[in-house]
């Protein structure tokens, strides 16, 4: 099948809604669409969510995706017919086309998605992805994040430095003062995670909406350590006591909401890849621990794919344009940016 042809069957138009194939839209809504996927709970991949679910009458997501959703916009949610759990690698057939869903590792419940069309082609969205965790899935036609998609974007630490670094400061830091550790949804709980396998036994704290994301990624089997909300009152006891604890805090709230402790504050962020920690402050470390993959690992995974063309995404990320540029000139594989 040629460029042209293969151009006709996926896109991401003006609002950021992925269309795939015939009848699917990813991670936005589109009037003409009968099927919805949702690859992961962050903000940007949700916009559209509650228009979706009052439209379409199947909408998938993964069973970790689903209960995430159920924890922030409420137990209603279980009603919902249309919202519809999908195991990964368990293909969903509708109509013509097969929908299948693949992990991304990106956060808990993130997938990549594959629609399978009648004549054989076979179209790819990734989603947010991490690579090399994140396993290729051959293809025709790759829809791809393009987060650092810019050749500039290269990480100068492998993760595993940055994670062993990450708890090192953890450590290091609560020798003297309690920490506040800043980051969003996902991460935060990726976070307590790292930090509670390598063995930091203090109590994690946070407000009532992280402390239910907290629940819901415990129920899904990841530890998340001994967390507590701010608002139970063994929280305020310790507080009061000086006792050494941890609190998770999501990035962009206001710092003033923080219990009337001194903390050293750590912000992990996916920004920063060519400087992976630094201290802004005395008591204000940026831990760049990124769950996108650098410029590097997108070429990898595009390699890996083998597709025939290659959609960059353009709404989510700023890095679209030179990211098609690369995958032309480096990889030979014709490559646009959309929208």
């Amino acid at each position: 099948m040629d460029i042209t042809s293969l151009e006709q069957k996926a896109g991401i138009t003006p609002q950021g809604a992925v269309l795939l194939g015939k009848y699917v839209v990813c991670d936005g809504f589109d009037w003409d669409r009968e099927v919805s996927v949702i690859t992961h709970i962050h903000s940007d991949h949700i916009k559209h969510f509650e228009t979706c679910l009052g439209y379409y009458n199947l909408i998938f997501c993964s069973p970790e995706t689903k209960e995430l959703l159920i924890t922030l916009e409420g137990d209603w949610l279980r009603l919902r017919r249309n919202l519809i759990a999908l195991p990964y690698d368990n293909p969903y057939t509708y109509k013509e086309e097969r929908i299948t869903l693949y992990p991304a590792k990106h956060i808990l419940g993130s997938a990549q998605v594959l629609i399978e069309e009648e004549d054989g082609v076979r179209i790819v969205y990734t989603g947010d992805f991490d690579f090399p965790t994140t396993e290729p899935i051959k293809t025709d036609i790759l829809v791809v994040d393009a987060t650092f998609g810019d050749p500039s974007q290269i990480a100068k630490h492998s993760r595993e430095e940055i994670i062993d670094q990450l708890i090192s400061i953890v450590k290091e830091e609560l020798e003297t003062s309690s920490v506040c550790v800043l980051s969003h949804r996902g991460k935060l709980q990726q976070v307590m995670n790292l930090l509670s396998e390598a063995g930091i036994g203090v109590p994690f704290l946070c407000e009532n909406d992280i402390f239910g994301m907290c629940s819901a990624y415990q129920d899904c089997g990841v530890n998340v350590g001994k967390f507590l909300s701010l608002r139970d009152s063994a929280a305020q006891e310790l507080i009061k006591g000086g006792d050494r604890h941890i609190v998770f805090h999501l990035l962009g709230r206001k710092l003033e909401l923080l219990p009337p402790v001194h903390y050293t504050k750590i912000r992990v962020s996916r920004w920063g890849t060519t400087k992976s920690f630094y201290k802004t402050a005395d008591d204000y470390v940026v831990v760049a621990l990124s769950d996108h993959a650098d410029f590097n690992g997108i070429m990898q995974y595009v390699r890996e794919c083998e597709p025939k063309l290659v959609i960059t995404d353009n709404y989510r990320a700023g890095s679209a344009d030179s990211l098609a540029q690369a995958i032309k000139n480096e990889l030979h594989i014709e490559a646009k940016a959309m929208p």
